[in-house]
């Protein structure tokens, strides 16, 4: 989906080093319009984790700016930061679901936590469920359940408050090829439906079948950008 002329996210100048000396990130300019679909891809080890942590400010960056929706993250102070990740709904490799919580609870925790009432939060998580085409699932628990559909339920969750702002990182590593494929109809179906979903890939195969802006990292710096694809 195109975007909208209206940034979402922006990185100016951006670098991020670990101590003692390791550069993950090196001088990161980028913006991301609302409603777009975008890939950072590139080898392991280029960056592309350490770029969505700064999203969602798991880190802060050591130079530069780095802005969502008009807030620059590291002027947030601590407590409103819970606030920010409301607002952005994140997907990762290994799930993060509570094994002792079924499908349905595993949706409504995420809901309850954040003080979303209980009617409210059972339709939310009706019409995720259904989004992702797992509602005849809701009442089994993450192990009965295959890996692609462990993930279509973490997407769910992460979709259960409609975040303005989708992150996914690696969402497909642990997937065949033809879950991965379904896996990514469901993000363009989310995409179409007016969620930024800006994911984290090395799967070259996936990014030339979706065509769309596609930013490429090596050693932390971006060495090309592809607004079509």
């Amino acid at each position: 989906m195109p975007g909208s002329g209206i940034t979402i996210v922006e990185l100016q100048n951006v670098s991020k080093v670990f101590p003692p000396n390791l550069v993950a990130l090196d001088q990161i300019n980028l913006t991301v319009e609302k409603g777009e679909m975008i890939f950072v891809t590139g080898p392991s080890g280029a960056g592309k984790s350490t770029l969505l942590e700064l999203l969602y400010r798991a880190e802060i960056p050591t130079q530069g700016r780095v802005v969502v929706d008009g807030r620059d993250l590291a002027r947030l102070k601590h407590k409103q930061i819970p606030f920010l990740r409301r607002t952005i709904g994140t997907v990762f490799q290994d799930y993060k679901l509570l094994p002792r919580r079924t499908v349905a609870e595993n949706v409504l925790f995420s809901l309850e936590v954040i003080g979303v009432s209980e009617r409210e939060a059972k339709k939310r998580m009706r019409y995720v469920l259904e989004l992702v085409n797992l509602i005849d699932r809701a009442n089994l628990f993450p192990c009965e359940l295959s890996g692609g559909e462990q993930q279509r339920v973490s997407i769910a969750r992460a979709l259960a408050n409609n975040p303005p702002l989708f992150l996914a990182d690696e969402p497909t590593g642990n997937l065949d090829w033809a879950t991965s494929w379904d896996l990514m109809e469901l993000l363009k179906q989310v995409n179409l439906q007016g969620t930024t979903v800006i994911m984290a890939t090395h799967n070259e195969e996936i990014v030339r079948k979706v065509g769309c802006h596609t930013v490429i990292l090596e050693r932390g710096k971006i060495v090309s950008e592809n607004l079509d694809g």
